[in-house]
Parts: C-alpha cells; sequence; structure tokens
C-alpha cells in the first residue's frame, strides 16, 4: 500500500497528570491575573500556572491535579539555519525538548535565506549532529496548516511566517533585542518591525520585556535567567589572573576594532599580567 511522504501524523500523547498537595504554595493564574494560594483555598478547575492547568480538584483526598497546558498539543516552531556552535539555537532547541516532555509534539521548520537550502534529511542529521535533537518532525520550509494548536516565532525572519499561520495561538520567543545585531540597514530595520507584528513575547529576562513593552506596546511574559547545575558549576579552582574576550570579527556587534585597541591597552597598563 502506498503511504505518503508525510505520513500520518503519530497519535497525541496523553501523560498522567501530576499530582500536587495542597499544602505545596501554587502561583495560578486566572482571568483576574496572578494570584497565591495556600492549602488549595479558592482552587479552581482551569486555572493556569506556567504552562500547567489545574484538571480537577479533589478536597477529599486533599490533592489537587495539574495537567501540562501541552500535553497533546501540536506545536510549530519556526527556526532560522541550523548551524554549528549557536547559543541562540541551543536555547531554543533546549525549549523545545521541554515541551516534549510536558507531552507536545513538536515540528522545526526552518527559514533559511541562503542560496543553497538544505534538504530536511540533511537539517535532520546536522540537529542531531550538532545539538543531539532527534524525535522532530523537520520541514526545510515552514509549512504550517490548521492541524497545529501553537506556532512560535524564534527570531525576526520567522515572524511572518507564524503571524500568517492559521493557529489559534501565536508567540514570539524573543532572547535578545535583535536589530543591535545589525548596523542600522535592511537587516536592522526588519527586525525592529517584526516586534510590531501582534505576536505577544516571551522574553528571556526582564530588561528585554520592559523595552519591548514600553517601546513597541507588546504584551510580554519574561523569565529569569538560567543555568543547567549539571554542567555549571563551582569547581572550587583559583581563578586565574587573566581576561576572556570573545572575538568575532564577522560580527558587527562584537565591536572587533575597539577589541584589538582594549587588548593594546591592558598589554601597556598590566604588561607582565
Amino acid at each position: 500500500m502506498h503511504m505518503s511522504s508525510q505520513g500520518p501524523k503519530p497519535k497525541r500523547r496523553q501523560p498522567a497528570p501530576r499530582r500536587l498537595t495542597n499544602a505545596e504554595h501554587l502561583s495560578l493564574r486566572g482571568k483576574e491575573g496572578w494570584r497565591s494560594l495556600k492549602n488549595g483555598f479558592g482552587l479552581q478547575v482551569g486555572r493556569v500556572r506556567y504552562g500547567a492547568e489545574v484538571s480537577s480538584v479533589s478536597g477529599d483526598e486533599g490533592t489537587v491535579c495539574v495537567q501540562s497546558f501541552f500535553s497533546g498539543k501540536n506545536v510549530a516552531w519556526v527556526i532560522p539555519a541550523v548551524a554549528q556552535g549557536s547559543g541562540g539555537m541551543r536555547t531554543i532547541l533546549n525549549h523545545v525538548e521541554a515541551l516534549r516532555r510536558e507531552g507536545a509534539r513538536c515540528d522545526l521548520h526552518v527559514v533559511d535565506g541562503s542560496r543553497e537550502r538544505q534538504s530536511a534529511h540533511l537539517i535532520e542529521e546536522n540537529l542531531r549532529r550538532f545539538y543531539g535533537c532527534e524525535g522532530c518532525g523537520v520541514y526545510a520550509a515552514p509549512r504550517i496548516d490548521d492541524s497545529y494548536d501553537i506556532a512560535i516565532a524564534t527570531m525576526w525572519n520567522t515572524v511572518p511566517y507564524v503571524a500568517d499561520a492559521p493557529c489559534r495561538d501565536k508567540a514570539y520567543f524573543v532572547q535578545d533585542f535583535e536589530p543591535w545585531f545589525y548596523p542600522m540597514g535592511d537587516s536592522y530595520l526588519a527586525a525592529q518591525q517584526s516586534y510590531r507584528s501582534g505576536l505577544p513575547a516571551i522574553t528571556i529576562g526582564r530588561w528585554l520585556s520592559h523595552k519591548l513593552g514600553d517601546e513597541f506596546g507588546i504584551d510580554t511574559v519574561p523569565y529569569d535567567f538560567a543555568a543547567d547545575e549539571n554542567v555549571y558549576q563551582d569547581l572550587g579552582m583559583t581563578r586565574e589572573n587573566a581576561v576572556c574576550i570573545l572575538y568575532q570579527p564577522e560580527k558587527p556587534r562584537r565591536c572587533k576594532d575597539v577589541t584589538r585597541e582594549l587588548i593594546a591597552v591592558l598589554r601597556q597598563v598590566a604588561p607582565k599580567k
């Protein structure tokens, strides 16, 4: 029997809801806004806590049943071209994996502006080799249809695809103020215009949330910077008297000329250190 090259989409996973005791302190988001509750007082079905919704309340058992908002959802992530060693891509894929652990099905739709666009197979292989990312649907160009519940933009050039997507829920995952990646010109203005798309933004850090909200009127949800303590640890070593500089001359925002001048000044001030 002939099968389509895309194949049928797998069934949505329905993981068992996590159960929390009423004694735990919950911050729940309802229509009235954020509210802190203890001991289950005023707890209602349907309220949301950081992507988890209360699906049932049982006062007799002293438990509440909390299920991920993303459980069983189809999520389209629109991402830039996949290159090796990108911290921004690593962060995106970490969040993709987090949603998958919550029971979401995630597809990656790649926006590649280069003349030699990579095939979906090569993109999938690079995701595995460079970032250890496996198990997602991969598309060499955005193909977002109404089978998706949520679409998420991750860079300024991915925003138009999400803005035009036939999804009920859309968001813009913002890691940096991207106009500052470029000198004044087409890319600067296009990145700036992406914040006028009407998409609500999820930002890393509160400064970015305030900047987008104040200057562009965007609805934003910030979260604080974090680090994986399994990777980044205090090894108890004595720090050497040294300066570490990220030198990327191909990126104007890294100020290569200023960096070289700074190194020359440091050598004059502390030639033996």
